[in-house]
């Protein structure tokens, strides 16, 4: 029959099995052209997510063995990182697992929180065969890990992932900048891959722009109501009302922005940024409270104790401006760091309102001394005419 003639046809052998398929990259996949091994192995990567202009992350799945193979390329000398943040913590730094190296030396790490301090070395990962290469101005690093490995890899989800990268080959800060760090979401069964935008990033903005409005308006303002609001514009009593109502309108913005940090994590940032801050706060919540004391105790500008309010109280205040207005460019400086943003809009913010108040303290003290000058003049005046008088007598 046909199966008969087909045996006897073959020459007594039964065809070879076709050869197994070529592997499919995702069907989002952008091809990858880096190595798998870097020594003389032509086995690439499957797939390519191009982070910024100069960092690029490969990757190669295997569900067969649930590994998946990783590489992170930056086109520039210094370390790398690569971690997974724990469910529920999408496009946060912190908690987040993964590998931190340079091209000479790889190690798992934790991120337990915000700062370089807390990230400590972790040896409960089973990430296997990492290695790095520099070559013509490009850092690699490699390593494989299974999926199930905690954090979880889920193949047909999308898992997110944080990166960091620092021109400096010892682990600490990443770089300042946008392209410095960030996060991005990726799907390994679909090789779809999008850019994530820090949860916290609109948070910090609100919080830098409180503290702006703060320290470098309403506070001023309150400071130049209290010294120039009867001399210079003839207020009375509504110069000391306006002043605590300035003061005070700082004072609450301030604890407000300082609830925004506090209560999202923001953690201390860069130049003790949040050290600093607990010192305004203190200072801010202290000196409105001793100013109530002596207003309470102390009131008539006569008491033999009144210079020690009037002296305290301007040293405190005075000190606390200067020290938040630092503290102000100390902020925008860590918003730049840590989320990359252009400082301009802030800095201009900032600095018209000191200027409008240093401008404004100048122009009222000089009002000032032509008004005192101007009552010395007519005083003398007076005393003249008195004496003329007397003589005519």
């Amino acid at each position: 029959g046909y199966w008969l003639a087909l045996h006897f046809g073959s020459g007594g052998a039964s065809p070879p099995p076709p050869p197994p398929p070529a592997p499919t990259p995702p069907p989002a996949c952008v091809i990858s052209d880096v190595r798998i091994n870097p020594d003389g192995s032509t086995d690439r990567y499957d797939c390519k997510r191009q982070i910024t202009r100069e960092l690029s992350f490969h990757w190669k799945y295997l569900p067969e063995s649930d590994f998946v193979y990783f590489a992170v390329e930056n086109a520039a000398p210094g370390w790398i990182g690569l971690t997974i943040p724990n469910p529920g913590s999408c496009g946060y730094m912190f908690p987040a697992k993964g590998v931190i190296g340079t091209h000479e030396s790889q190690m798992t790490y934790i991120v337990q929180s915000e700062g370089s301090n807390a990230v400590v070395k972790d040896h409960t990962q089973r990430t296997v065969n990492m290695s790095g290469s520099f070559d013509a101005g490009i850092t690699i690093i490699r390593w494989a890990r299974n999926v199930t490995d905690v954090p979880v890899i889920h193949p047909n989800t999308e898992t997110c992932f944080n990166y960091a990268v620092s021109p400096s080959e010892q682990i600490g800060y990443h770089g300042p900048g946008a392209n410095a760090r960030g996060s991005f979401s990726l799907d390994l069964a679909t090789g779809s891959s999008n850019t994530m935008s820090s949860p916290l990033k609109g948070k910090r903005i609100t919080h830098g722009i409180l503290m702006i409005t703060a320290w470098c308006w309403f506070i001023p303002l309150g400071i130049l109501m209290k010294r120039y609001g009867k001399p210079v514009f003839s207020l009375g009593i509504s110069q000391f009302y306006g002043h605590i109502a300035l003061v005070m309108t700082g004072v609450i913005i301030t604890v407000s922005a300082y609830i925004l940090a506090t209560s999202n994590g923001f953690g201390g940032g860069r130049y003790s940024h949040g050290t600093i801050g607990v010192a305004v706060l203190v200072l801010a919540g202290a000196n409105p409270v001793l100013g109530i004391l002596g207003y309470i105790f102390v009131r008539d500008p006569k008491h033999p104790k009144r210079w020690m309010f009037n002296l305290s109280h301007s040293i405190i205040g005075r000190g606390v401006y200067v020290l938040a207005c630092v503290q102000c460019f100390f902020g925008i400086e860590s918003l730049n760091y840590v989320e990359g943003l252009d400082r301009s809009p802030y800095l201009i913010a900032a600095i018209s309102g000191i200027v409008m108040s240093v401008t404004s303290f100048f122009i009222c003290d000089a009002l000032v001394t032509q008004f005192l000058k101007r009552k010395d003049e007519v005083y003398k005046v007076q005393q003249d005419q008195v004496k003329a008088a007397l003589l005519e007598e």
